[in-house]
Parts: structure tokens; C-alpha cells; sequence
């Protein structure tokens, strides 16, 4: 037809101009910028998480060697005068001791909670094609991970993550890594929690921190006691022929809460079953020491040099490295949203977060992002420390930055994990105490205006994630419902980032 003709022809006079060659290069190179400028939104700048300890390529004798130099020096963080620190170092047990006294020392204290090094270790897997009773893992080492329920799961979460990465950093990773063994992890889930969200997020990050603890999802196993299922922390089915498998050894970590957060006017998380864990041990020093060491300064009483509540600054730092690398991974993965933009600040004051944020806003060439969170739509959660006046603060905060802030006001959490993260990587962040700080497992250096606040819980943040932390004073309300004072929020907002 002449139609079919006519298009031969134009296709043929396009070939033959070379323009089709242009054409192709333009638009190539447009859904290149396209594409970057997409993945530029998603995956801000990440300071270089330093990398897992089980990925550090040192002499198999150097390890413990490593652990024990520096946690030498961690021990001696608080002793005063500094010309004491020489003698005190040398009064500490070998590396191989000490540690043995800083992995076997929880034990003592919470017997039921923590067990390090014990012997071989079994778990069914559920095979429906079972050929022999037993299949050994040979050479491996696990940590079985056991978590029951409990009232406010994203709450609990956050804080047993403290002294899982201790353990799993400080003493799993150790013996792993000295013993030259197979690490892996082993997560027990008790009930199916997959039609309530608050249950169903610390399942999924409990996962992904086993998993990025173990260093490969063929490493990390879940047991779903409710369906009699062994999988891979991928949710594939472990194959195995095999009633049961087994490894050489292993050590458990079984936190539980059940029941309101506060017993007999105590903070029920500061000294019961694993959540908030202080890290309890006592050191046997090599010889008896001359002068006394026994006084720390700037620690909480019963603290003394050789029997211990909390490890020191590295030893915090470094542990959380190991949460923040696993949430990387997922998070360059897509799953969740991140801001580890730089690494941790250790306890910062006001003016060092400024500094920060002030340069972190420069080097991004954007304003500052600030989530108000006021609970107000939050229906299912019990004495929700409703915000009530929180409209004013957010007027307030509009007429004194203007557009120098991108400000998101919440009356509901989100339910999806992804878009909670997202909220997370706002700079500031002013809301009532609740278990939505939960999130703050996804970012670093973050200010935190908090009513209703608990001290014991969240704050120990302030080392290994760098967030900075003000206790605004809550104000009349009705119960835990309460206001607070915009002029007061106002002021603490701009201690770290200046009106003008």
C-alpha cells in the first residue's frame, strides 16, 4: 500500500542520517540522569559503616589479643588521676580471663537469661521427609535467640538490642572469630504476629539483626514454634533430611517482659530480664592492688573498678556498629529508610549537635526536616500520652523558621515499617514518650524533644547512635494526656538550630 511505503521510506532516510544514532545517545543518557536522580532521593550519603568484627581478616591469635587491648582501655575510662591508669591496666586478668569474666558475668546476676559457651545444641526441623535422626553442623557455633512477648514490642526491642549486640559483639563474634568457627544465629517466634503490626516490626527487625549479626541469611535460622517450621531468616524452608540438627556449641539470650513496665516502684526494665540490661561482671584482678581502686568517678554507685554494671564508651560504640551495619543492609536493599549520614557522635552536647546538623544541612543543600508526632489518632495503644496543644507548637514553629524547616505533623503512626523508618530520618523529632522511638534503631545524630520521658529507656542511645535528647516538661491534661509549653519546644529547637 502507499501508506507502508511511505513509512519504509521515512524509516529508511532516518537510518541513513545518522540521526537515529543521536537520538539514541539523548535518550539514554536522559534515563540515566532519570534514574540517578530517583536513586539520589532514596539512598542519601552514607558515612562508611565500619564493618561486621566477623569480617576482619587478622592472625588467628590476634583477635582476643585486639578485644582485650581495648577493652583495657575502656575499663579504665573513669579512673582519676590518669597516672593510676598504667598500674590499673596491669592489675587485669589475661585476655583470655577477662574475657571469660565479661561473658560469664551476666550469667551469675540473670542465670535464667543469659548463658554463654555452653555445649552442643539441638532443634527439630519440622522435615516432612525424614531419613535419619540427626544432621551435625560441623565446626559452628549459635546463638539461640529466645523472645516472648511482651506489652510494647517496639519498645522492648530497642532496648534489648543493647545487650544483644554486647553479647553477640563482645563475646559470641569473639570466640567465633578466636576458635576459628561457623557463627551463626538462631531466632525462636513463639506466636504468629503477623496481623498486628507492633508485633510484626519487632519480629522483622529481630530478623534482620540476627541475620546481619550472623553475616548471611544461611547462617540464620528462625524456629516459628507456632507452625513446628525451621526456616532461613530469608523465609525459605531449611531443607534437611534429618529429625533434628545440631551444632558443637552454643549460648542463649532469652528476654522476656510480661506485665506493666513499672513493679514495686522500680523501672522495670533497669534490672529485669535482659531488656535495658546492665551489663553485670565482676574482675579478678591478677594481683591484689596497692592503692584502692575501687572509686569510679562519674558513674552510678555500686560501680566500682573491678565489679561492674555498665561497660564503657567503646565498648557501647562498637556494638551498636554491628546493629547499625545489619539495618544498613537492609536498607540498601529497600526494605527500610536510613540516615546514617555520619558516624555517631559519643554523648553530644548541645553545641556539638548543632555544629553537626548544621553541617550536615549544608553539605545535603536542604532545610531541616522536623517530625511532631502528637498521638492524637493513636488508638491502639493504652494511656496514650496524647499531645493535646500540639497545633500551637506547630504554629509557633511555622512563624519563627518559616521555610527554612519541612515540618511533618502526625496524629498516627504509620503501620508499614518502611514508611515508619522514612518519618525516622527527620533531624528533629518532638513527640511524647511512646514506643514509636522504636525507630530510632534508623538513624544517627538525631535531636529528640521528648515529654513524658523515661530515662532508662532510649537514652542509652546517646552512645553508638549519637541522639542528642531534651526532656520537655509536660503540662496540664487529662490522665497522661498533657501539653506542652511551645515556647519551651521553641527554645529547645533552636539550640541546635539557630532562627536566623
Amino acid at each position: 500500500s502507499i501508506v507502508y511505503r511511505v513509512m519504509i521510506w521515512c524509516c529508511r532516510s532516518f537510518v541513513m542520517s545518522h540521526v537515529w544514532i543521536w537520538f539514541v545517545v539523548c535518550f539514554y543518557v536522559s534515563f540515566l540522569n532519570f534514574a540517578l536522580s530517583i536513586n539520589a532521593q532514596h539512598h542519601e550519603v552514607h558515612y562508611i559503616v565500619p564493618p561486621s568484627y566477623l569480617d576482619s581478616d587478622r592472625p588467628p591469635n590476634g583477635y582476643i589479643m585486639e578485644w582485650a587491648e581495648s577493652m583495657k582501655s575502656d575499663l579504665t575510662y573513669h579512673l582519676k588521676p590518669s597516672d593510676i591508669i598504667t598500674d590499673a591496666k596491669a592489675l587485669l586478668p589475661s585476655p583470655h580471663d577477662l574475657h571469660e569474666q565479661f561473658c560469664h558475668g551476666p550469667s551469675k546476676v540473670f542465670a535464667e537469661y543469659l548463658n554463654y559457651s555452653s555445649g552442643e545444641h539441638c532443634i527439630l526441623t519440622g522435615s516432612k521427609n525424614v531419613k535419619k535422626p540427626v544432621e551435625y553442623i560441623e565446626n559452628a557455633h549459635v546463638s539461640v535467640l529466645n523472645l516472648k512477648e511482651c506489652t510494647n514490642p517496639t519498645h522492648f526491642l530497642t532496648e534489648y538490642s543493647r545487650p544483644l549486640s554486647y553479647f553477640v559483639r563482645h563475646c559470641e563474634m569473639v570466640k567465633a572469630k578466636e576458635e576459628n568457627l561457623q557463627y551463626w544465629t538462631l531466632l525462636k517466634i513463639h506466636r504468629d504476629h503477623r496481623n498486628n503490626p507492633k508485633y510484626y516490626w519487632s519480629d522483622l527487625v529481630s530478623n534482620w539483626l540476627a541475620e546481619g549479626l550472623a553475616g548471611s541469611s544461611r547462617r540464620s535460622l528462625i524456629r516459628l514454634r507456632y507452625e513446628n517450621q525451621l526456616l532461613y531468616s530469608d523465609w525459605t524452608q531449611f531443607e534437611s533430611d534429618a529429625e533434628k540438627i545440631c551444632f558443637r556449641s552454643h549460648s542463649s539470650f532469652f528476654a522476656q517482659i510480661a506485665g506493666d513496665w513499672k513493679r514495686t516502684g522500680e523501672h522495670y526494665t533497669d534490672k529485669n530480664k535482659l531488656a535495658g540490661l546492665n551489663w553485670s561482671f565482676t574482675i579478678e584482678p591478677s594481683t591484689q592492688p596497692e592503692q584502692s581502686l575501687e572509686s569510679l568517678k562519674g558513674v552510678t554507685k555500686p560501680e566500682t573498678f573491678f565489679s561492674r554494671r555498665f561497660v564503657t564508651p567503646w565498648a557501647t560504640v562498637v556494638a551498636s556498629h554491628e546493629l547499625i551495619a545489619a539495618l544498613d543492609k537492609k536498607s540498601r536493599l529497600g526494605l527500610i529508610r536510613t540516615r546514617y549520614t555520619e558516624p555517631p557522635l559519643e554523648n553530644p552536647t548541645a553545641s556539638e549537635f548543632s555544629r553537626l546538623l548544621l553541617n550536615r544541612l549544608k553539605r545535603e543543600t536542604r532545610v531541616a526536616r522536623i517530625l511532631v508526632y502528637d498521638r492524637k489518632a493513636q488508638s491502639d495503644a493504652r494511656n496514650t500520652r496524647t499531645w493535646l496543644n500540639a497545633n500551637e507548637t506547630v504554629d509557633k514553629l511555622h512563624a519563627v523558621y518559616g521555610e527554612r524547616i519541612n515540618l511533618t505533623h502526625l496524629h498516627s503512626m504509620p503501620t508499614t515499617i518502611l514508611e515508619q523508618s522514612e518519618l525516622y530520618c527527620s533531624d528533629i523529632i518532638i513527640a511524647p514518650h511512646g514506643g514509636h522511638m522504636g525507630n530510632l534503631l534508623f538513624s544517627t545524630n538525631t535531636y529528640i524533644i521528648e515529654s513524658k520521658s523515661i530515662n532508662v529507656w532510649y537514652h542509652w542511645m546517646t552512645y553508638g547512635f549519637g541522639h542528642f535528647f531534651y526532656n520537655a516538661r509536660a503540662g496540664p491534661g487529662r490522665g497522661r494526656d498533657h501539653t506542652m509549653d511551645p515556647e519551651e519546644v521553641v527554645a529547645a529547637v533552636q539550640r541546635v538550630l539557630p532562627s536566623e
